[in-house]
């Protein structure tokens, strides 16, 4: 059998981030497949972007399995598909694919990890704050989305239906296996759109991110105590009613509660507010290592994110035992358990209720609580990684 392996999904959205959620899972997909293919029962093509970061990782894995990479810079997946004579096709992020059109007779499995462009839509606040302004075009596109806000939305969410509705019409035509990553992911699409047959959506966990390197310490935060945020930059994980209620718990203390904000800010709004404040500490284009180690060194995770598909940094934290506060919705209920505080992300007082708990308690007991959340999670990713690679050698 011929498959094609879509290797787009590890590729970057953008030039600052090489890898998210939906990377880690293909990545590890991928290796353990590639593995397991040891009587080459399959003829594995992948397609790639030549234009983009390609992990290094990867490219030695198809270099050592006389891997033939396709370039979907020059050609369509569609194209090679016909080219190839393909029978098989996985595709890890449905996202990358809208206007995905393949032959009838093809088994695909589509990965769709969430749908949260459905689901949740930035303010007119967060628009203003987390917005890069590069330049005055920039400033005038911020500008008049802001004047049209209203306007704006209904269009999105509009266009954004369409696009989803066309791609899943077109490829119930196939022999296709929806793969997701919680039960939210799975009942978000059977709402949205009904005519998908619940039995061809399957729901496995993300797997778990494998640790090689050794923690690489900061010294700028060595025997210091903070919190941590992880994508500043993103509207989606609220960073801006975050920092709201540290300002006021920091108000009146003396020892300042130090906030560690990860991502890339640097050209927006929200970069010109935070630099009054000596508390908080901003950092990006952070290293596995490093980040491991912030995960591991934190007094805390914040984590306070409108919607997940799956939720990574709760689990990458409860490794190292560190403490999470949690929004209490969508995937994270599930994937976390009881491990974590739970919060309400859309309520500033109640983001300050609980943050005020959380600097007020004895944490030990919520630190075994993360330990034993995460060996449970872990063996439930390493069960759902066998079933879905053991699926792709069918």
């Amino acid at each position: 059998m011929n498959i094609l392996f879509d290797l787009l999904a590890i590729q970057p959205y953008t030039k600052f981030v090489k890898y998210n959620g939906g990377s880690h899972f293909v990545k590890s997909i991928f290796t353990k497949f590639i593995s397991e293919n040891k009587l080459n029962s399959k003829i594995i093509f992948c397609t790639y972007d030549s234009t983009m970061y390609f992990d290094t990782e990867i490219q030695s894995i198809c270099n050592d399995y006389c891997i033939k990479l396709l370039d979907l810079s020059l050609n369509s997946i569609e194209y090679y598909v016909e080219l190839y004579r393909i029978e098989k096709v996985f595709i890890g992020i449905a996202q990358r694919y809208l206007n995905l059109r393949l032959p009838n007779h093809i088994n695909l499995i589509l990965v769709i990890h969430d749908l949260r462009d459905l689901e949740i839509f930035p303010t007119r606040n967060e628009l203003i704050s987390l917005t890069k302004i590069n330049n005055f075009k920039s400033l005038v596109k911020l500008s008049i989305l802001i004047i049209f806000y209203k306007v704006w939305l209904h269009y999105r969410q509009k266009i954004n239906f369409k696009r989803y509705n066309e791609l899943l019409k077109s490829v119930l035509n196939t022999n296709l296996e929806i793969w997701t990553v919680s039960n939210h992911t799975k009942y978000t699409i059977l709402s949205n759109f009904p005519y998908v047959d619940e039995k061809t959506i399957n729901v496995y966990w993300a797997p778990e991110i494998k640790l090689n390197l050794e923690n690489k310490a900061i010294d700028l935060l060595s025997n210091k105590l903070f919190c941590l945020v992880i994508a500043a930059d993103n509207w989606e994980k609220n960073p801006i009613k975050i920092l709201e209620s540290f300002e006021v718990i920091n108000k009146n203390r003396k020892d300042k509660l130090l906030l560690v904000l990860i991502g890339d800010i640097s050209s927006t709004f929200f970069h010109s507010k935070i630099k009054s404040f000596n508390w908080i500490v901003n950092l990006s284009n952070i290293e596995n290592s490093e980040m491991e180690w912030l995960y591991s060194n934190a007094y805390a995770l914040i984590y306070l994110s409108y919607v997940e598909g799956f939720g990574y940094p709760p689990v990458q934290a409860m490794r190292y035992g560190t403490p999470v506060l949690a929004s209490a919705t969508s995937s994270i209920l599930e994937v976390c358990g009881t491990a974590p505080i739970y919060c309400n992300p859309f309520s500033k007082t109640e983001i300050l209720t609980r943050l005020t708990y959380l600097f007020s308690i004895d944490i030990s007991s919520i630190r075994l609580g993360s330990s034993k959340q995460f060996i449970k999670i872990q063996h439930k990713q390493q069960s759902d990684l066998e079933i879905m690679v053991n699926k792709l050698l069918c």
